[in-house]
This record gives C-alpha cells, sequence and structure tokens, in this order.
C-alpha cells in the first residue's frame, strides 16, 4: 500500500460518526480513554480498536499519526480533544458530550 494510500485510508478511518458509533458499545460510565494521553485518548482508543494494535498511534491537536502515516487532525477532533485534555478520565457520557454542540 502507497502513503498516499495509507493517508487516504486514516482520513477515511478518524470520522466523527464512526467514533461516536464506537462509544455506543460501552456503559455509560465506562472509561473510553484519558485526557492529555496522545497514546491512549478515545481517538488513540478507537483507532487501536480498528486493528491498529500495534502502530504507532499519537493523537493531538495539530496531527493524528499511525506508525508511519500522518493527518491533519480534523476540525471537529481538535474541539474534541481541547474539551477532553481538561479531564484525566474520559467515559463514554463525556465524550458522546464532547462531540455534541452543547459540551
Amino acid at each position: 500500500m502507497s502513503f498516499l494510500d495509507r493517508q487516504a485510508r486514516l482520513v477515511n478511518l478518524v470520522q466523527e460518526e464512526q467514533l461516536r458509533e464506537w462509544l455506543t458499545q460501552f456503559e455509560d460510565e465506562q472509561e473510553v480513554g484519558y485526557g492529555c494521553a496522545p497514546d491512549n485518548c478515545p481517538i488513540a482508543r478507537y483507532i487501536r480498536a480498528q486493528g491498529y494494535h500495534e502502530a504507532y498511534i499519537h493523537v493531538d491537536p495539530f496531527n493524528i499519526t499511525v506508525g508511519l502515516t500522518r493527518i491533519k487532525t480534523p476540525v471537529w477532533a481538535v474541539g474534541f480533544i481541547s474539551k477532553a485534555d481538561i479531564y484525566t478520565v474520559i467515559s463514554k457520557v463525556m465524550a458522546l458530550r464532547f462531540l455534541s454542540d452543547d459540551a
């Protein structure tokens, strides 16, 4: 797979609705990630759950890196990260609230 193919695949993977759907499998107060943890935040955990178990994953407000592939962090994810990074432990309910406009 070429670099551009890997980049396109990552762009298609990191979508707000896909993260929201992934979150539905958890109990309301279940931990889904940590704030200020670029490799263990809810977005990083979601990416890992999509089959990137062994890959280096780093999520920050500027870039999302999986292995050697890097993309610009989508605008929705920048907002999500800025809200999540205020907290230590992120639950499903919190993550869904961060994805909504009323967070």
